[in-house]
């Protein structure tokens, strides 16, 4: 009930904007608003006209407030100008419809602008005195599918001394574009701050293999007292770098020093050690470090 309360108040507005320009309302479908100019009576400047019913439309939607929020309500609006056909479809409740290309091109104008603007075409900017509207250039957009065309977006419109006309939604539009770009500088600052964090957590987890190398060595440089025999033992280390998403696998074996072993105080153990090294093929090869990464 509150939707329909709303659209009826915004559809309320926008007829009584009709009555100031020379425009026909074709339909409502759901809350979009269609509008033309030129039929079924001809209009030399249908372009202005639309453009003009267009600043009142922002001027007017911004008084309809969302009760749920109590937020001012925004809408999109696009143009485009070129040839169509019209005629009365149907028996009960006939209605005049339009039907071609520029009725799909001005929908897909509506739908790639952007909240309190006024999309328009090429074809409707050259329509357009520059004299009394401003304009900004949006770029190259792609229309029904094949069709590339420059866009833009009327700003303002003049009055015949050249002094820009005060529009009560600009006030609107200024306050959501600070805080547009409010947002954005908070959201840069916090993913700054995350690629930080992850920067510094990785500088502390990775270990660089020239060091790895000499942490072996440093361990297999102690003293000969040691008893414990690592022979053929293999460390893995995996790093998982989460900024570029590339994973780095470490791979260390540790085997002789120079083919000596390990003697104890017990020389029995030590012959016994020498006989096994010299029958073991794995033992006789020379053993290194490997580094793997992936």
């Amino acid at each position: 009930m509150e939707v329909v309360s709303i659209l009826n108040e915004m559809y309320t507005k926008f007829d009584k904007c009709l009555e100031a320009h020379n425009c026909y309302k074709v339909e409502t479908i759901g809350d979009a608003y269609m509008l033309v100019s030129g039929v079924p009576e001809r209009a030399r400047n249908h372009a202005a006209e639309i453009v003009d019913m267009a600043f009142d439309m922002l001027d007017a939607i911004v008084t309809v407030f969302n009760p749920v929020n109590n937020e001012k309500l925004k809408i999109r609006i696009g143009c485009h100008s070129g040839p169509v056909v019209a005629g009365i479809a149907g028996i009960k409740m006939p209605r005049y419809c339009l039907f071609g290309d520029t009725v799909t091109t001005a929908n897909k104008m509506e739908q790639t602008s952007k909240a309190l603007h006024i999309h328009i075409t090429e074809a409707t900017y050259k329509l357009l005195d520059r004299k009394f509207y401003e304009f900004q250039e949006r770029g190259k957009m792609t229309l029904n599918g094949y069709t590339q065309s420059i866009t833009y977006f009327t700003l303002s419109k003049k009055d015949r001394s050249g002094n820009l006309l005060v529009h009560s939604f600009q006030a609107v539009l200024d306050e959501m574009k600070c805080q547009e770009t409010e947002e954005a500088k908070v959201k840069q600052q916090a993913s700054s701050k995350t690629s930080n964090t992850k920067s510094s957590e990785m500088k502390a987890n990775i270990i660089h293999p020239r060091q790895e190398s000499a942490k072996n060595t440093s361990i297999k440089a102690e003293p000969k007292t040691q008893t414990t025999d690592d022979r053929g033992s293999v460390t893995v280390l995996r790093v998982k770098d989460t900024g570029n998403t590339n994973n780095i696998n470490l791979v260390m074996t540790n085997g002789k020093i120079n083919g000596e072993t390990e003697r104890t105080p017990n020389n029995d153990r030590a012959v016994n050690a020498k006989q096994q090294d010299a029958h073991n093929p794995v033992l006789l090869q020379k053993q290194s470090k490997t580094c793997v990464l992936i």
